[in-house]
Parts: structure tokens; sequence; C-alpha cells
């Protein structure tokens, strides 16, 4: 049977990679490049924290780094020695070029090119359910492959699973309201169309991101914005806590944000049933109370 024709998101796979870190990339490469049909899942960036926050961005201020110290040290290479001159702006300018440079390896396009199905998945915020559970697809090859495997653990026994879902129950106490919510988000989503659906968050995230640039700015680098969720660089420094007990008054708070930049920025989320005319009234009440 020929599993790489199928549409992408059904049929066989041969193997599902969760994560597209530098590990999870590797093993789809790998098994695409063995004729072996792979569905890659990532939530967040394609690259993981490797690409994005770790190797990457600190090898390159590393290499800054070490030219710094070279120039200051040079008469251990019979040179003359001399004080560097250097921007922090511009050595973080040049590493984000490093990563965007290295960034097409690890893209979506580069993998799918490959023969490996990238699936994109957030369940908690983007179907607007509470937290609390956790939604898992394997394919019966997978399974084929659990039953080989003696020491499966508990959270990926997918036997298990299977044996549970065969009965119509989970594998531990079932959270009956949020399984009855799930089922009705799937219903709505269902009838709304996924591409409808992904259409109207797209729309809602333009709207979100040019309400930010016109009164303040954009946090993410471009190109990294979510779709789901904008965070605005605070640089009107408003009160966000005053905003929020005002914008409460009128039935919706927006999010501060978090730890070292709480003050700094504040995040407008669109996402799962949110409509376009409701951020709409959410940004009019903004510019409301903000005088904008």
């Amino acid at each position: 049977e020929d599993t790489m024709s199928e549409e992408k998101g059904k049929g066989i796979y041969n193997a599902v990679v969760i994560g597209a870190g530098t590990a999870g990339l590797v093993t789809a490469a790998g098994t695409a490049g063995l004729g072996g049909r792979v569905a890659l899942i990532e939530r967040h960036k394609m690259g993981g924290d490797c690409l994005h926050f770790g190797c990457v961005p600190s090898k390159a201020l590393i290499s800054s780094a070490r030219l710094i110290d070279q120039i200051r040290n040079a008469e251990k290479w019979g040179l003359e020695k001399h004080d560097p001159q250097f921007e922090f702006v511009k050595i973080f300018e040049r590493m984000r070029q490093r990563r965007a440079t290295i960034a097409p390896n690890d893209s979506r396009e580069r993998f799918e090119e490959l023969g490996v199905d990238v699936i994109l998945a957030g369940v908690q915020k983007a179907f607007g359910l509470p937290p609390g559970l956790a939604v898992v697809w394997v394919s019966d090859r997978a399974l084929e492959k659990a039953a080989t495997v003696p020491g499966r653990g508990h959270y990926f026994d997918f036997l298990y699973f299977k044996k549970s879902a065969q009965k119509h129950q989970t594998p531990e106490t079932p959270v009956i309201s949020l399984i009855n919510a799930l089922d009705v988000q799937l219903d709505r989503m269902m009838a709304e169309g996924f591409d409808a659906r992904y259409e109207r968050t797209a729309s809602m995230a333009n709207l979100c991101r040019e309400w930010a640039r016109k009164h303040f700015e954009i946090y993410p680098e471009a190109g990294y914005e979510s779709q789901t969720l904008t965070t605005v660089r605070n640089t009107r420094k408003i009160d966000v806590g005053a905003l929020n007990k005002e914008l409460k008054k009128r039935g919706v708070v927006i999010a501060p944000g978090y730890g070292k930049i709480k003050d700094e920025t504040f995040r407008i989320s669109h996402m799962a049933d949110c409509q376009i005319d409701e951020l709409k009234q959410v940004l009019g009440w903004i510019d409301e109370i903000l005088g904008l």
C-alpha cells in the first residue's frame, strides 16, 4: 500500500514525532529519507528551543564575546591588543541574522517537501476549554510497535489508552464536564469548517496587530507573531491594572505581561470562539478608556 500518497492528516503514518526540536527534526527527516510517512507535531515554533532560544542564539552571542576577548588579549597571538568597541544592539542583530539564516532548514515548508506532515496543535486555549484534558492520536503502525515494547511506562502506554477507548472510557477518572465541553467544541469546529476557523483567527490577528502598531508596538520580532494572541509592547507606559478595572466593568479583561516584562507588555487574545466584532468592541473600549 502506498502510504505516501495519502492526504495529509489521513491514512497510516509510519511514525508520529512529537516536538520539532533538534531530536524531532532529525528523527522526522531520517524517517522520511528512508521512505517512511511521518506526522510531525509541534505546538509552538519549528526548530524548538535550540533554534530560537538555546543553541543557535547562545552560540552566536558566545562567538561575538570570544572575538571581543581575543581583541583584548591580542598579544597572546603576537598582535597589538586593543580595547574593542561594540554595541549590544548590533551584536543581537547579528545573532538574529544567524538565526534567520538557519531557520529555513528547520521550516515547515522544508519538512513538507521531505514528505513529513507537520501538525500544529494547541488544544487548551485554541479549543476554548479550561485546562485538564490531553488528546492523543496514534496510528495503527504505532500501536503495533507499542505491542513489541514491554516497558511502555504509563503516560505513553498507547495500548492501555486504546483499551479504554474501545470501552468509551478514559484511562483515569474522567473529567466529565470537560469531555462534554470538548464534544460541544468539536461539533462547533466541524460546523464552522477548519479553513473558515483559521481565516477568522488570522483576520482577528491582523486586526489586533494593526491596532497595536497604530497605538503601541508589537513585542515579538517580525515573523514570530502568534495567530492566536497579540503581545503588545507598552510604549505608552499605561497602567494595565487600572485599564483592566475599567474593562472589567464592561465584562472583559486583557492579560498583563509575564515575569520581567510584566509592566512592559500586555496581551490580547483572539482565539477559540472569539469573533472579529467582539475584538473590535474590546479594542474600541480600550481606545475610549485611554483616550486614544
